[in-house]
């Protein structure tokens, strides 16, 4: 890998149709794999992202302080 990954958080619930369809069409198709979905985190509100970003957050802090500088960060959606 040549990025660091990090959450994608998107807040509301008009996005369940596009994971669902990036499932359906570009996974079935090979256009992304499914530990790529497993970035992506779906939540109802700015209150519920708090958790995954304060989780990535921590992850960050320990690698960081292990010296590993791959960073990860992830949560499945």
């Amino acid at each position: 890998k040549h990025i660091k990954e990090h959450p994608v958080i998107l807040v509301g619930e008009m996005w369940f149709g596009l994971i669902e369809w990036m499932k359906e069409s570009m996974l079935s198709r090979g256009l992304v794999s499914e530990p790529d979905l497993h970035v992506v985190t779906i939540v109802r509100s700015g209150a519920e992202a708090m958790p995954v970003i304060s989780e990535a957050f921590e992850k960050f802090k320990k690698e960081k302080a292990n010296g590993n500088q791959s960073g990860s960060g992830l949560r499945g959606a």
